[in-house]
């Protein structure tokens, strides 16, 4: 696996996809960069998906992005306990399998975003995720995006 960290916005990165962190109703606030960036017809596209469980991973075209896909997941809302661990984990084990389903070899991640609104034992949680040798995905190039605006 290559992890390369860039300074781009996470909608500039030359990536296949990004993954995109948003609450519940995938409409709420959080989403409002994504549907500015790739367009309204998203916003018909995420109403259709009727929201996304903690820990799970839905995928939707890019529409107007520079990546043709976005993997739209909830984060938990803390990690202090092993299933919030374990929902943290799941998100990245199903992300890959997306990619892997969808002929997909590199992906985006907003960093910044996540260690901003959730902090940094995120981060060291998803270092630890991508680095871990339980995922068997060598041909991936994952871009951590840390562009401060």
């Amino acid at each position: 696996m290559d992890i390369r960290f860039t300074n781009e916005n996470i909608f500039d990165v030359n990536a296949e996809s990004i993954v995109y962190f948003t609450d519940n109703t995938l409409i709420g606030e959080e989403s409002n960069e994504l549907i500015e960036n790739a367009g309204e017809r998203v916003l018909e596209t995420i109403q259709k998906l009727n929201g996304c469980p903690t820990g799970e991973v839905k995928i939707i075209p890019g529409y107007n992005l520079k990546q043709n896909y976005v993997f739209l997941s909830v984060l938990p809302e803390k990690i202090e306990n092993e299933i919030e661990i374990e929902l943290f984990k799941r998100i990245f084990n199903k992300l890959f399998k997306l990619a892997e389903e969808y002929k997909i070899s590199s992906f985006a991640i907003d960093v910044l975003y996540m260690q901003t609104m959730y902090g940094d034992d995120y981060l060291k949680l998803l270092n630890n995720v991508v680095r871990s040798a339980d995922l068997k995905y060598d041909d991936y190039t994952i871009y951590m995006s840390k562009e401060l605006n």
